[in-house]
């Protein structure tokens, strides 16, 4: 439908859960990653119009630079789970900017 109409589609990878949770940092995409990259490949990619934004690895590279206390404090409940708060996080653009992604 948006194709039709001349939209460019954006299809993101996920937030990643808490890289720090373990005290090392480790990212590794999911497979909800692997599923919008190929949704892109099967929808026609860059030439029809339909782009995959590395949402995922752009935030865990935030989240490294900001280190696991600063991205802890920001996982309240679970590892996976942001907080809702996420003014108290100005430092890191992804909570503001899902679309800060396409800048990499």
């Amino acid at each position: 439908m948006f194709l039709r109409k001349g939209a460019r589609v954006l299809i993101s990878s996920p937030t990643p859960d808490n890289p720090w949770e373990t005290g090392n940092f480790t990212y590794k995409p999911d497979r909800f990653t692997y599923y919008a990259w190929l949704t892109v490949s099967e929808l026609g990619g860059p030439s029809a119009g339909v782009y995959f934004v590395q949402h995922g690895q752009y935030t865990a590279q935030a989240m490294f630079n900001i280190g696991s206390t600063f991205t802890n404090a920001n996982y309240p409940i679970d590892h996976t789970h942001t907080s809702p708060a996420t003014e108290l996080c100005p430092r890191v653009e992804m909570w503001h900017e899902p679309a800060a992604g396409l800048r990499c």
